[in-house]
C-alpha cells in the first residue's frame, strides 16, 4: 500500500516520554522497531515510530497491563562486534540471536514480540538451522513471528520450507529496484511480507539530498559508491527531474 500526502501526519512527541510517534490513517496498529546497532533514532517506512535506545522500554514500563496492545513490536539481532578490534560481523548463532533477543525483551519489559528479524545472513550458518532456531522461539512464545532482512530469494524459499517467514526487510525504493530481480516475486508466491526501508534513497530522493561532506561524515554512505564522486553528482542530477515534478505539483518530493 502506497500511501497519498494526505494520509500521512507528522511525527509527534508522546508526553514527556521523548518517544516520537507518526500516525496515518488505514493503518490499526502502530508498528514499534528497534536495533541494538545503532543509539540514534531510527526511521523505518511504514512503520509509525522511531525507537531511541532507552526510552521505549521505559515509556512501556508506564502503560501497565495495556503496554503489550499499544503497539506491534519488531526487533533484529544479527550483528556482533567484537570486543578487541571493534569489527562488525554478522552472527547467526543460537547463542547470539537468544541473546539478544533476551536482552531486548529485558529492555522493553516483555515477554514476547511480534515479529524477530535476522539482520543480515551469516553465510556460515546455514539457513535452515537459523530457520530452525527461530522457529524454537515461535514454541518458546518469545516470538510471534520472524522475517529476514536483505535476504536473497534462494535462501528465503528454503526458510520459508522450514517453517514459514513472516516478513523480509529490503532497501527498496525508485532508486534501488534490485528485489524485483527475484525478492519481490519471492515474496508474493510465499506470501511474505515485503517491507521496504530506505524509501527515499537515502536523501536521493528528497529535496535535500546529502551533500559530498554529510556523505563524508557518514561511516556507511562514505563508503556506499551511490554517495562517493562521481556518482554523488550524477544521482542528485538523475533525480533533479523528480524534484522538479514534487514542485511542479506544489509539494515537496518527500
Amino acid at each position: 500500500e502506497v500511501l497519498t500526502l494526505e494520509q500521512a501526519r507528522p511525527l509527534r512527541l508522546v508526553g514527556s516520554s521523548q518517544l516520537r510517534v507518526a500516525f496515518f490513517k488505514g493503518f490499526n496498529s502502530k508498528f514499534f522497531t528497534k536495533t541494538g546497532q545503532w543509539n540514534e533514532p531510527r526511521h523505518s517506512f511504514r512503520f509509525e515510530l522511531t525507537y531511541q535506545r532507552n526510552i521505549s522500554g521505559s515509556f512501556l514500563a508506564k502503560q501497565g497491563k495495556a503496554k503489550g496492545q499499544l503497539f506491534t513490536i519488531a526487533t533484529k539481532a544479527g550483528i556482533a562486534t567484537d570486543k578487541d578490534s571493534g569489527r562488525r560481523y554478522f552472527d547467526n548463532s543460537p547463542a547470539h540471536l537468544n541473546a539478544q533477543l533476551d536482552a531486548s525483551l529485558d529492555r522493553l519489559g516483555l515477554d514476547q514480540v511480534d515479529l524477530f528479524y535476522v539482520h543480515r545472513r551469516d553465510n556460515n550458518t546455514p539457513i535452515e538451522e537459523v530457520t530452525d532456531t527461530l522457529a524454537s522461539m515461535v514454541k518458546a512464545g518469545k516470538i510471534g513471528s520472524f522475517g529476514f532482512s536483505e535476504i536473497a530469494p534462494t535462501s528465503l524459499r528454503r526458510a520459508h520450507a522450514v517453517h514459514p517467514v513472516a516478513a523480509v526487510q529490503s532497501e527498496y525504493s525508485l532508486s534501488v529496484r534490485s528485489p524485483e530481480l527475484g525478492l519481490v516475486q519471492a515474496t508474493r508466491d510465499l506470501g511474505v511480507a515485503l517491507v521496504a526501508f530506505s524509501p527515499v534513497g537515502r536523501s536521493l530522493l528528497t529535496d535535500r539530498p546529502h551533500s559530498a561532506e554529510t556523505a563524508q561524515n557518514s561511516a556507511w554512505l562514505k563508503t556506499n559508491p551511490r554517495f562517493i564522486a562521481p556518482n554523488l553528482v550524477a544521482n542528485i542530477k538523475a533525480t533533479a527531474r523528480f524534484r522538479q515534478l514534487a514542485a511542479d505539483y506544489g509539494t515537496s518530493a518527500a
